[in-house]
């Protein structure tokens, strides 16, 4: 693959986790839009008056608002960090997106998993030994609402002074080498990403030092 086709593949993959992201803030902010006019409502009613039983619901009401308007504020940076992709089934989709918290679509489809469900197991459990029916995962970094797409496996090999500048699409995949005092560019990918095997391109970087191939 050219530079310039891994430049635009990185450039169309970053572009599509954006648009996708892009759509998860909007049921986000509309989460937060119904949760707070729920809230204003709950508290514009009964006031002082009513039975002591009406009072306790109405409190009980507005507190699990509240609490509901606090967490929804508390994941807006941060809102999506993952995502899986395995063969579909009947029961599952074949790509999950993983996130600190669970959000659903107008017809109840689930678009965002909670870290924590059971579903999002894989993307934390998952290796290149024992991938736990995954084909890829996908590590998803954002800045505000934007995809800034770097992506480093923690197996890569990485030597001494090593830079990104510009860090946007940058992809360093498990079988990785990067020799010491390198930079690299926007929009780069090394090394294989994926957990099917026979199928991971090995990447390698030129150091500074002259070493590398």
């Amino acid at each position: 693959m050219t530079l310039s086709q891994t430049n635009s593949a990185s450039a169309s993959a970053i572009g599509q986790e954006q648009s996708y992201l892009e759509m998860l803030y909007r049921l986000l902010d509309e989460a937060r839009d119904r949760t707070e006019r729920a809230l204003t409502e709950t508290l514009g009613t009964g006031g002082a008056g009513g039975t002591f039983q009406a009072r306790v619901e109405r409190d009980f009401t507005a507190t699990e608002q509240s609490r509901r308007l606090a967490q929804l504020n508390a994941v807006e940076h941060g809102l999506c960090f993952g995502r899986t992709d395995a063969e579909p089934t009947a029961d599952r989709p074949g790509t999950l997106y993983i996130g600190r918290i669970g959000l659903r679509d107008d017809e109840h489809e689930p678009r965002l998993i909670d870290w924590r469900a059971p579903a999002a197991h894989p993307f934390y459990a998952a290796t290149p030994r024992d991938p736990a029916g995954l084909i890829r995962r996908r590590h998803i970094y954002t800045r505000n609402r934007a995809v800034t797409g770097v992506e480093i496996h923690p197996a890569a090999e990485i030597g001494r002074r090593f830079f990104i500048d510009h860090g946007s699409g940058v992809v360093i995949g498990e079988t990785a080498e990067i020799g010491a005092r390198v930079t690299i560019y926007q929009g780069v990918t090394l090394g294989g990403t994926g957990f099917q095997r026979g199928k991971r391109a090995h990447g390698r970087c030129v150091s500074a030092d002259g070493g590398g191939a």
